[in-house]
């Protein structure tokens, strides 16, 4: 008699799998059984409870296995596209398991890779530090079983085309049980589940930066070593400057010595004065001078002004103001009141001081005391025209028969005229017409007469004469006319030819007179030993060079020596006979006194020129 097998019991850990179950039974069969044990149908409802249990089970684990698969399978992209390379290894150093990018590494397939030894790549260098490496990771006898401590290295490989990377190995050995040793290998024991990351980059950068390093070094130890050489080059010439600079201030020290003691013993007054006007040196030669001390002076910067005579102040105040604007050498004259009141003539020189970099630093100044020298110069120039006067009164005792011929003309003619106005009214009736002519004539005749007369007064008095501006074929025209007569009977032919647009000059009219006077007069004497045909007379005047005029006396007589025209304007030196030798002299000081210049020269055919230039009056500068 057969057993019958009771269904297994419902498994208590899965209480959600029999509601499932009996939830579908209860839908498939549309009733609901009796609960009441031993009954067949109550057997027959648990069998098929059972049986939909396991159906359930069944669907469950096929669900849970295909989810396992597909994270094994993503887990596996991961293991094998892992940036990183991933190996399994025995103790000895065999390949058991590496994912692609380990293989890649090596650059070998993952296929070949297995069961060979990883240390075959290692390159013959660091072979003693992979096999220390591999023993450090391997467990020690008599430690504790499990997994051992993580072990870092870092080796140089070599793949099959000989080139060579750097990886950074990180090792750890897990004991292995039954069933959990890799699949394929069939090995138990420890598995040493290694890391492996390329880190060549990062050791050519640090190799890069060793020698860069080294570089660096190498040329900041040479920098120092040029930079030492240099500051003891340096330090040497400071100590050779130090020792040249003691040596000029010691010079300086003599010298300024030697100059303050010139200075102070100098017989001018030297000062300088600094750019805000305070004297920052000033010699003794000052008080006696002055009549005033250094300090006295120093008080203010008005004071040196004060000393001046007034109608010099506005020179002194202009020359003052030049300071800057003329970086050069200057002189001025002017005239002060001592402190005993006596008045004394002063000639001062100066000059701008400059720094190295052009900044103005003061005016260093000499002033010399020429009372005595101008005295003289006033003296000498009284006896100029003294002398002047002199020469004017002997020309024009020259030329007393002309001058008298010159004065008759007009008195005769006065005469003559008066005589015919008087037979005139006697007459009946009387002419008045004719006699009205006589008497015009009467008129005009004593006014000739008497601009001789006036001409010869202003040659023969001692008053002295103004410059003003004034025409210089003017000043030739009236000379001409005092020698009217004298070229008549010296038989004479005058041409002039004058600018007529001549400009003014600035001039003394009876000194450029006297001038001029000279030279006609030496014309017609030169001219004395010609035929009376043949002594002509010119005179002209241009305006050639800019800013002056030039006037020309020109004859046709013998000329003069060579070895004369050197010596015609020294003062006692003539060619005539009885001759003062001072008229060409005095010629010369009164032109250059116009500050213009008087020449001869002989003329290329025959006879010689005597010019002179004046400068252009300027209205601006009277």
């Amino acid at each position: 008699m057969s057993k019958h097998r009771k269904p297994p019991a419902p498994p208590d850990h899965y209480p959600h799998i029999r509601l499932a179950a009996e939830a579908q039974l209860a839908r498939s069969s549309g009733t609901v059984p009796e609960r009441q044990r031993g009954t067949p149908a109550a057997m027959i409802h648990e069998l098929q409870v059972h049986q939909l249990e396991l159906e359930i089970q069944n669907h469950e684990l096929k669900r849970v296995q295909s989810e396992l698969e597909q994270s094994r399978d993503r887990y596996l992209d991961l293991y094998d596209f892992s940036p990183v390379g991933y190996f399994a290894i025995t103790g000895e150093g065999r390949i058991l398991e590496v994912n692609l990018m380990g293989a890649t590494l090596l650059g070998v397939p993952r296929s070949k890779l297995l069961q060979c030894a990883l240390g075959s790549f290692v390159a013959f260098e660091d072979r003693d530090r992979w096999r220390r490496h591999l023993s450090t990771t391997l467990p020690q006898a008599g430690s504790s079983p499990g997994p051992g401590e993580k072990q870092s290295c870092e080796l140089m490989l070599q793949r099959e085309n000989g080139a060579t990377f750097h990886v950074c190995l990180e090792s750890i050995c897990l004991e292995q049980t039954a069933g959990q040793e890799p699949a394929g290998t069939g090995v138990a024991g420890p598995v040493i589940r290694t890391a492996m990351s390329d880190i060549t980059k990062r050791i050519e950068a640090e190799t890069m930066l060793r020698n860069s390093e080294a570089r660096l070094r190498q040329e900041l130890e040479s920098r120092v070593r040029d930079r030492t050489a240099e500051l003891q080059q340096i330090n040497e010439n400071l100590r050779r400057e130090i020792e040249i600079r003691k040596l000029a201030e010691q010079e300086l020290s003599e010298s300024e010595t030697r100059y303050r003691t010139v200075a102070d013993f100098t017989y001018d007054w030297e000062y300088w004065e600094s750019p805000e006007g305070v004297l920052v040196y000033c010699s003794p030669a000052c008080e006696r001078i002055t009549g005033y001390a250094a300090a006295e002076l120093a008080v203010g910067r008005e004071m040196f002004t004060q000393i001046i005579q007034p109608q010099d102040r506005d020179n002194w105040r202009q020359h003052k103001c030049e300071d800057r604007a003329m970086p050069m050498p200057r002189s001025i004259l002017f005239r002060i009141h001592r402190k005993d009141g006596e008045l004394r003539w002063i000639e001062h020189f100066c000059q701008p001081i400059t720094g190295n970099q052009g900044e103005f630093l003061g005016v260093r100044a000499s002033n010399r005391d020429v009372t005595d020298r101008k005295q003289a110069e006033m003296d000498l120039h009284q006896l100029r025209e003294a002398l002047a006067r002199v020469i004017r009164i002997t020309t024009a005792g020259q030329l007393a028969a002309s001058l008298a011929h010159e004065l008759n003309q007009p008195l005769t003619a006065i005469r003559c005229n008066a005589d015919t106005a008087e037979q005139l009214l006697a007459c009946a009736p009387p002419n008045i017409a004719e006699i009205r002519a006589a008497v015009a004539d009467i008129a005009d005749d004593s006014e000739r007469a008497g601009r001789v007369i006036q001409r010869l007064r202003a040659l023969f008095e001692k008053t002295i004469h103004e410059r003003s501006a004034l025409q210089l074929n003017d000043v030739i025209h009236e000379t001409l006319d005092l020698l009217h007569s004298e070229l008549e009977l010296k038989a004479v032919t005058a041409q002039v030819h004058l600018e007529p647009t001549l400009p003014k000059v600035l001039g003394n009219r009876v000194e450029l007179q006297q001038v001029l006077l000279n030279l006609i007069v030496n014309a017609m004497e030169a001219m004395s030993g010609c035929k009376p045909g043949q002594r002509h007379l010119e005179i002209t005047t241009t305006c050639e060079e800019p800013g002056e005029i030039r006037a020309s006396v020109r004859d046709s007589g013998t000329g003069i020596q060579v070895s004369e025209i050197s010596r015609l304007f020294e003062p006692f030196f003539t060619t005539k006979v009885g001759g003062m030798g001072m008229g060409l002299a005095i010629s010369q000081y009164i032109i250059e006194a116009h500050d213009g210049s008087l020449r001869a020269v002989n003329n290329p055919e025959r006879g010689a020129t005597f010019q002179f230039t004046l400068p252009i009056h300027h209205k601006e500068h009277p």
